[in-house]
């Protein structure tokens, strides 16, 4: 909902969009984290998915990085799998779930010293651990792809205090990205389109190669979710839609 893709059709020859006839173009924007104490990361909408384009070391918390991080110069994207403000409470032994295999499990607590001892799991084997003087925040580096020590998980760790049955913490916030990151590099193709151009905060792609039929009464994928739906009255008339996997029909709720 940033407004950072569109996408153009400059030229149209009956129901057929001709070689170079169609841009799309998208550009990285800053938006606040979840959890607003950490300021603000870039990202950049991508075939109607949000992705993680970097950190700007101005507006992103020194708790996360005190360095400009920009993937997109480095001709790639990651998915953002997770951008939550949740205050929840975790008691020892206990595990807070994230996404792509990772876990980050409470080992141990110390009451009076506030301090929590964490271990984050990836797939079931331990991949980093520390101990959290609270509140603070828990930061997870790792290597992506030319770019090196890029956080990909950050959780802010509040309170440490004792429960009536066991002692618990409090974990306020919660961001992650993904740790295989899609490379976007000219003339990469996706689907109909071709990655004509990309720098440090835009993307640019044409129909380089195919023409592109809009046929009558049908629906036309032009790349990833993106396709064309056109009319059934001699197919004069064209919409762009994204197509959403929602789950179930049974599993809807529609409150009226």
């Amino acid at each position: 909902d940033l407004g950072t893709e569109t996408l153009v059709v400059e030229e149209c020859s009956g129901n057929t969009i001709p070689e170079d006839g169609l841009l799309y173009t998208t550009t990285a924007e800053p938006v606040e984290f979840d959890f607003s104490d950490w300021g603000s990361f870039s990202v950049v909408g991508f075939m109607a998915e949000s992705y993680f384009a970097g950190y700007d070391e101005d507006d992103a918390s020194d708790e996360i990085t005190n360095e400009d991080i920009n993937l997109l110069s480095k001709d790639m994207l990651s998915k953002v799998l997770v951008d939550v403000e949740d205050d929840r409470m975790i008691s020892t032994g206990a595990s807070l779930q994230l996404e792509e295999g990772y876990e980050l499990k409470v080992i141990q607590l110390d009451i009076d010293g506030g301090q929590a001892q964490l271990e984050l799991m990836k797939n079931g084997k331990s991949a980093d651990t520390e101990i959290v003087h609270s509140p603070d925040t828990y930061v997870y580096e790792k290597d992506l792809g030319k770019l090196d020590d890029v956080p990909i998980i950050v959780v802010y760790i509040g309170n440490v205090f004792a429960g009536t049955e066991s002692d618990l913490v409090t974990i306020e916030g919660a961001f992650q990205i993904s740790d295989d990151p899609i490379t976007i590099d000219s003339g990469d193709e996706y689907g109909e389109m071709e990655i004509t151009s990309a720098s440090g905060d835009k993307i640019e792609m044409r129909n380089r190669e195919n023409d592109i039929d809009l046929d009558e009464g049908e629906k036309t994928l032009i790349m990833g979710n993106i396709g064309f739906m056109t009319s059934d009255d001699g197919g004069e008339r064209y919409c762009l839609f994204v197509r959403r996997t929602i789950g179930s029909i049974a599993a809807l709720k529609i409150e009226l």
